[in-house]
């Protein structure tokens, strides 16, 4: 058993800045992603004034889009594929991470 914490932890520290992470990001983060589930475009609004890079993830962790914005953005969607998509937002002060389902 040793050997398998062994393991994650290399994994941890040679993929830590990566979609591997996501479970460190604040989960308490004033954003609202909306509408969820969503299909034609959904919208990410922050409480703050703060700016935000905001990348977005498909299930097999592959980037799909990316964009800077400050307090809200509205994302068209209607080209992806129905499923789960892994929203990660930076700040100069926090990283966040919402799912939203496409449908």
């Amino acid at each position: 058993e040793d050997s398998v914490i062994t393991c994650f932890a290399k994994a941890q520290h040679l993929y830590g800045d990566t979609l591997t992470s996501i479970r460190s990001a604040a989960e308490g983060y004033p954003v609202q992603i909306f509408p969820n589930p969503a299909s034609a475009s959904f919208t990410c609004k922050l409480a703050t004034d703060e700016p935000v890079e905001l990348e977005v993830y498909d299930n097999t962790g592959r980037r799909i889009y990316e964009t800077k914005f400050k307090s809200q953005c509205t994302i068209v969607s209607r080209d992806w594929a129905e499923g789960i998509y892994f929203l990660k937002g930076t700040t100069e002060t926090n990283v966040f991470s919402r799912k939203i389902v496409i449908e």
